[in-house]
């Protein structure tokens, strides 16, 4: 069995490493200027997915599957909308600093679901951590609930996983630094 001790450390190097933000970097940088016949031709990059809809954040299992189900069907936009307000500040921080770019750009490329949030953050991310083998078919139960805290413990096999989920302005939050980044 995969302990929880052992796997996080490993998706965290994994994921906040500065290779995977390669990206992020690429479209940091000032593009040089297209000739004029390309200009007519050149295809703007490629948008942000339509949003998913918004997730329904109800019960702390909502929140805890509803982000490991959103980053397994590469829906990062719910994924960023189920996670707690410090759980998206210490991402927003940690890409920031370990690519080296201004935090409001990076939380607006995770807000906006940009393309480079998508490919060197979430992307990384969701193939560390095995979310896209491990949450499809995981089963959920709530193990202590609170007015504004709960632990809620994922079963996949013989992985066993236990996170908490935050009431923030009357939804359930998926706690993911709360969790594993105390």
């Amino acid at each position: 069995m995969i302990s929880k001790k052992s796997l996080i450390p490993l998706i965290l190097l994994l994921t906040f490493s500065t290779d995977c933000l390669g990206e992020m970097k690429k479209d940091a940088a000032p593009a040089a200027p297209a000739p004029v016949e390309a200009k007519a031709e050149k295809t703007e990059a490629a948008p942000a997915p339509a949003p998913a809809a918004a997730p329904k954040l109800a019960t702390p299992v909502d929140a805890v599957k509803g982000f490991f189900d959103a980053v397994s069907k590469e829906q990062y936009d719910v994924a960023w909308a189920s996670l707690t307000k410090t759980s998206q500040d210490k991402f927003v921080t940690m890409v920031a600093e370990d690519a080296k770019l201004d935090p409001a750009k990076v939380r607006d490329l995770f807000v906006q679901n940009q393309m480079s949030i998508r490919i060197g953050f979430w992307r990384s991310f969701r193939n560390s951590s095995k979310l896209d083998i491990v949450a499809p078919g995981a089963s959920y139960k709530v193990l202590n609930e609170g007015p504004e805290l709960a632990e809620v413990e994922m079963t996949s096999g013989d992985i066993v996983l236990k996170s908490k989920a935050l009431k923030e302005d009357g939804q359930w939050k998926m706690g993911y630094v709360e969790t594993f980044l105390p």
